[in-house]
């Protein structure tokens, strides 16, 4: 059966998370000092100070959950914590509408953070051109990958950026996998997915899926391995 969707992973597929935290840093100082106070430099320690900690929020929510329903709003209490925890760090207090000012700051921050993957630019322009529907498969919420995409130019190439709050499913098990296919309308076996981690891969080919692995270690021969995302197009 014939490929017509790519579904992408974000971390170390489509983005270098080597290079995103300095950029991050950055970016955070430019937007929220003049919004909240402070210095541009106080909310760059600042945002480097939270970010295990929001990480490790988010790990323990997705861990806890598993398949079920929850990480819309995880994610959205996650980023709230991480604006709380700035806020302590560079000593003003916490804005009364944190929510809109968290996500809003994840949003414009993001589009400032500029980190393409090796050819990952290159090969999703070689995608749409040959003609196949893209969509991301990432862990992250749906409005923080579409901003990185805007930032290396290519968000409007994508279909749906999933984004797993779009479909209220941790990216944990085949279920994430099943639920973006559902929500697209797409058949997962006309599908094809790449990511840099063998196990994911296993949920995702469980689900139906054609499956990719990008450089990553692991994974025996239960999927194709290929060593660049330019690779794809040619063999898909």
């Amino acid at each position: 059966m014939q490929s017509q969707a790519v579904f992408l992973d974000a971390a170390g597929v489509l983005l270098d998370t080597a290079v995103m935290p300095a950029l991050w840093h950055r970016a955070v100082g430019r937007h929220l000092a003049p919004l909240l106070g402070g210095t541009a430099e106080q909310w760059a320690a600042a945002n480097a100070a939270a970010l295990e900690p929001w990480i490790a929020r988010v790990t323990e929510a997705a861990r806890r959950a598993g398949p079920r329903k929850g990480s819309r709003d995880a994610h959205v209490a996650a980023r709230i914590a991480w604006l709380t925890d700035m806020c302590e760090h560079v000593g003003v207090p916490v804005p009364a509408d944190a929510e809109t000012v968290a996500k809003d700051a994840a949003r414009i921050c993001g589009e400032q953070v500029r980190a393409p993957f090796g050819d990952a630019v290159e090969a999703v322009r070689a995608l749409h051109s040959g003609g196949y529907t893209l969509y991301t498969s990432t862990g992250q919420p749906s409005w923080e990958i579409a901003a990185y995409l805007r930032a290396m130019g290519i968000g409007d190439l994508f279909e749906r950026t999933y984004g797993c709050d779009l479909v209220d499913r941790w990216k944990t098990g085949p279920h994430f996998y099943r639920a973006i296919c559902e929500d697209a309308g797409i058949d997962p076996r006309r599908a094809v997915t790449v990511d840099d981690t063998a196990i994911v891969l296993d949920w995702a080919k469980k689900a139906g899926m054609r499956t990719f692995l990008l450089g990553g270690q692991g994974g025996g021969q239960r999927h194709e391995r290929i060593a660049s995302l330019v690779e794809l197009e040619p063999l898909i």
